[in-house]
């Protein structure tokens, strides 16, 4: 019995020291990034590595990720899977010298010895200044001795001139060096300040930082294995934007439904199949649960009655805004000019993220697009236009005039989004023949769903407005101003159609009991509205013409002055003159 314990002893101590000498190996992997999903600030991102996998425990390294990624986010998936067994994924963090030690001592060095010899150079700059105060004292000496001798007529001339040429002679040789220290100083000067600055700099950059994933399998067998990580990292955004294309006589529109996607997460996407989510990612979605809803004989309280509970979503939102600000904060004070402009770009782009995202989270929707093709988006922050659909809608027309403001004739779409997908919010650039006229925008339009558009400008529709100077007048009657204003509008369809135009024009309205305002006339008879809006349905046959009128008064107290219809005074005092 004794034996066989002691052969089990060593038997296991062999296991153990095997274990402790052989060590799983690491496997440095090269990975591409294949698939990405993009929400609005943040990119789910799938890298993939293929492998040579050992029988046994396989330990594999993603290296060199950026550090704003999120580690509750990681998921790994290994094929073929009846072969692989994953144990374990976690993420770490890698600080890197970003200056290496001997550039550091090469700096300080450099920063001692100009300072060493500037200190030097002051130091005989103090020796020369004193040498100074002696020879200026000399020549007191030699003026008192010169007043003292003559007194005494001892007065050795020959004497009194070599010390005043040997102190002439001393402070010019004085002077001429202490300038050379200067100017040596001074020379050296910038060079120093250049070191300190490049020292400040070095002492203000934060550590560079980066992420390894390590991914444990174990496999069965050895063969070849493809390893899938994705993960959440924040700095990706996109918005939609849309192209619409129409002829003039053409009443079909192609509406090219476009996205524009920005990214500054610091690694660049090569090639890769792309997905767009409006889905926020940190939100964490629970079915509603009413509380009891109690009544006192004080007051009515109602408690918490249907609604979502947001405590885990908020926690890690905020754990989401941290990785978020890490990531700024690390762009900015590592004053990478390359970074920096990327991540400006991305914000600016931002702005057009959350604002569409906040108008789809309105109607309470969130919706996923997958585009067709691979794509590259670099990361510095540049807007790269995507297709994510191209249709051709069915647009009855409508036309429409606003004289007073403008003598174009508008152009409007009514159409059905028969497309299989949701149209979100986002700005039109409206082609017509080809040619770029303006910009418009959709707001959220669901499968299906009616809605109006921008076509563009229709100028075989003419319109015209003008005064009527035989209607209009300005007059005085007591203590009252009298303004009659009468206005024709003409239109004309050159178009080989008949049209319904939309025409709209406007009277002022009165906020003061002072000041009175009456329409006195319109033709064809229609009322205004309380805002002053006359509005027309006008049927046009083709090279048909037709006149409208209308006609107001405005009354009030002559000493008066109404700023906004001075304009129109003089105007009409003009005709009359």
């Amino acid at each position: 019995m004794k034996n066989f314990l002691i052969f089990s002893i060593i038997i296991l101590s062999s296991v153990f020291l095997t274990v402790q000498i052989n060590p799983v190996e690491n496997i440095n992997v090269e990975s591409k990034i294949t698939h990405v999903i993009i929400y609005p600030e943040w990119a789910y991102v799938t890298r993939k590595a293929n492998i040579n996998a050992d029988k046994g425990l396989n330990r594999i390294i993603f290296k060199k990720l950026p550090t704003w990624i999120d580690p509750e986010s990681i998921q790994v998936k290994v094929t073929p899977s009846n072969s692989f067994k994953i144990i374990q994924a976690e993420a770490a963090t890698i600080y890197l010298n970003q200056i290496s030690e001997k550039e550091v001592q090469q700096l300080k060095d450099k920063i001692t010895n100009i300072s060493d010899i500037i200190e030097d150079y002051n130091t005989q700059i103090t020796a020369l200044h004193s040498e100074k105060e002696y020879l200026i004292s000399l020549i007191k000496w030699s003026v008192s001795e010169n007043k003292n001798d003559k007194e005494s007529a001892k007065i050795n001339i020959k004497d009194i001139q070599d010390l005043n040429s040997f102190i002439k002679i001393a402070l010019n040789e004085n002077l001429r060096k202490e300038n050379e220290l200067k100017r040596k100083i001074r020379d050296m000067t910038p060079e120093l300040e250049a070191y300190n600055k490049k020292w400040a700099e070095m002492q203000s950059k934060v550590t560079l930082e980066q992420k390894e994933i390590t991914v444990e399998i174990e496999s069965s067998v050895s063969g070849q294995a493809e390893v899938l990580v994705s993960y959440l990292i924040s700095g990706a955004g996109w918005y939609p934007v849309y192209d619409s294309r129409s002829s003039a006589d053409n009443k079909n529109i192609d509406l090219e439904y476009c996205a524009i996607i920005q990214q500054s997460t610091g690694e660049d996407w090569s090639d890769a199949q792309f997905r767009l989510s409006t889905i926020r990612p940190y939100l964490i979605r629970e079915i509603p649960e009413l509380n009891p809803w109690y009544v006192n004989n004080a007051n009515l309280i109602q408690n918490n009655n249907a609604s979502f509970s947001r405590s885990k979503s908020e926690a890690y939102g905020e754990s989401l805004k941290n990785i978020q600000k890490k990531q700024k904060d690390y762009i900015t004070k590592n004053e990478d000019s390359s970074e920096q402009q990327a991540f400006d770009n991305y914000e600016k782009g931002n702005i057009n993220f959350l604002d569409v995202m906040q108008q789809i989270e309105e109607r309470g929707t969130t919706v996923e697009f997958d585009i067709k093709g691979l794509f590259s988006v670099k990361t510095d922050g540049k807007p790269v236009k995507m297709m994510i659909n191209k249709t051709s809608m069915e647009a009855g027309r409508q036309f429409s005039a606003i004289p007073s403001i403008s003598k174009n004739t508008y152009v409007t779409g009514t159409i059905i989004n028969n497309s299989t997908l949701p149209l979100l919010p986002g700005v039109v650039s409206v082609y017509k023949n080809g040619s770029f006229i303006g910009k418009s925008k959709i707001n959220f339009v669901s499968e299906k769903e009616k809605f109006d558009m921008f076509m563009g400008l229709e100028d075989r529709i003419r319109v015209t407005r003008t005064l009527d100077i035989k209607k209009s007048v300005t007059s005085i009657l007591g203590f009252k101003r009298l303004l009659k204003v009468g206005y024709i509008i003409n239109l004309e369809n050159f178009l080989n159609e008949q049209v319904t135009i939309d025409l709209s024009d406007q009277i002022p309205v009165s906020q003061n009991d002072s000041v009175k305002i009456r329409l006195t006339a319109t033709e064809p008879k229609v009322d205004k509205n309380d805002k002053g809006i006359l509005h027309w349905k006008v049927v046009l046959n083709p090279s048909e013409k037709k006149s409208l009128y209308f006609e107001f008064e405005v009354e009030y107290p002559k000493d008066y002055s109404l700023t906004n219809v001075k304009e129109l005074e003089r105007s009409i005092e003009n005709m009359m003159q």
